[in-house]
């Protein structure tokens, strides 16, 4: 396959795949840069529901690194290590809900600190799943999107019950 006849002259074909490959590459590195947040465009941006999913996704996050500190405590009880397990699970399952990327194991070193004695960091845990609570019901108030409204709402219920089992209430 030729580019160009005997005059040197491109062909059509060759113009058209090289023109092609350069909207691809500006296109793309566009939407790396935003991606990266060194530019911001409006036409790409998916509304005030992005934010909320993106906000609610690294409080996730945070509640996972919480419960991972938690779970390396080797002077919790076997209960409390049950728990937190189970509630670390569905934070992660929160997390995914919201589109989040799956959390592979803890950094132990990056890992919050916790208050000492298992009675406080049972209120300390009780305190943090009620603040998650309040955040993502006003979330609800906040977005668009029916099905985002409905993933909050299913989340804030699960982060209530949470809550209630860390007070010593009903779960």
């Amino acid at each position: 396959m030729s580019t160009s006849d005997d005059t040197g002259a491109i062909d059509r074909r060759a113009l058209l795949i090289g023109a092609g490959l350069g909207v691809v590459s500006v296109v793309g590195g566009v939407l790396i840069a935003d991606s990266v947040g060194f530019i911001d465009l409006p036409l790409l941006d998916r509304g005030p529901d992005d934010g909320l999913r993106r906000v609610s996704a690294a409080d996730e996050v945070r509640l996972i690194d919480t419960y991972d500190t938690v779970l390396s405590d080797a002077s919790i009880s076997d209960a409390s290590r049950s728990r937190a397990q189970l509630f670390r699970d569905h934070h992660a399952a929160h997390l995914s809900a919201l589109g989040g990327p799956p959390r592979s194991e803890p950094d132990e070193s990056a890992l919050p600190p916790l208050p000492q004695g298992q009675s406080a960091s049972a209120g300390y845990l009780a305190d943090l799943e009620r603040s998650a609570t309040r955040v993502r019901r006003d979330a609800c108030t906040t977005a668009t999107d029916p099905e985002l409204v409905r993933v909050l709402a299913l989340i804030c219920s699960s982060e209530d019950l949470h809550a209630r089992a860390w007070s010593g209430g009903p779960a």
